[in-house]
């Protein structure tokens, strides 16, 4: 099943993408199989959203959002090939489930993972997606974000996942404080009981967030030991990061 509206904006920036010049409505709007009405109401949101931009002549061509998520999409590209390997030697040296993932919204987003040996394990698919605030890559990125980023998700309202998560924006503000401090994150219970995990950022050349890095495990085998997994884990960010630069 499709929704009409979705197909027809996807049509829309095909369409203009494959046009040489900038295209007018009532070229849209041929080309979508769609009254003049409709079609204007979709160009205006993706307008308003960057997909397209319009000229004085109200005719269209891509806009900006789009070469900005293109080269977000190399970047990350580029993040996961060159981060692989070092995740494989993190998983081997830690004998936990290690992923890769990056920010999206209010979410971390999983792009890629290494699975533990061990017959009792955690494991999630690429491309889910879990909270910032009861994760360690999460908080991690909350961690680096600007305060009134933080101030937002914080009004938002912080759901309880677990008996451990934490819905207090105090509690919250000072665990960013100390990650900011030691250079990892942590996550205990927080939103899968019993499930522990360790974070640490992978920052570009500026200092900017590109990527975090997480060892997640059943908390039998990580609690308290944490502190041994943020050596390997800081020393495999900070390979990254370094390779970054090049």
């Amino acid at each position: 099943m499709t929704v009409r509206s979705v197909a027809r904006a996807v049509a829309v920036v095909e369409f203009v993408a494959r046009n040489e010049r900038p295209a007018p409505l009532h070229a849209i709007s041929d080309a979508i199989a769609a009254p003049k009405s409709p079609a204007l109401n979709i160009l205006r949101t993706l307008a308003g959203k960057g997909w397209l931009a319009v000229d004085e002549a109200k005719a269209y061509t891509l806009g900006p959002r789009l070469a900005e998520l293109a080269g977000r999409a190399h970047v990350y590209a580029d993040t996961r090939a060159l981060a692989r390997p070092y995740l494989e030697r993190l998983a081997q040296r830690t004998g936990e489930a290690v992923f890769l993932s990056i920010v999206d919204g209010d979410e971390i987003v999983y792009i890629d993972a290494v699975e533990s040996t061990h017959p009792i394990r955690y494991a999630a698919e690429v491309g889910s997606r879990r909270p910032l605030h009861c994760t360690a890559a999460g908080k991690v990125a909350l961690a680096m974000s600007p305060a009134d980023v933080v101030d937002r998700y914080i009004a938002k309202g912080l759901a309880r996942y677990t008996a451990a998560t934490i819905t207090d924006g105090a509690r919250l503000r000072a665990q960013l404080r100390r990650i900011r401090v030691r250079g990892y994150g942590d996550a205990r219970g927080e939103r899968v009981p019993s499930l522990f995990g360790v974070a640490g950022p992978v920052v570009d050349p500026s200092g900017r967030l590109v990527a975090i890095v997480t060892v997640a495990g059943p908390a039998f085998r990580i609690r308290g030991h944490e502190r041994e997994i943020a050596g390997p884990l800081r020393d495999t960010v900070t390979a990254i990061s370094r390779h970054l630069t090049a």
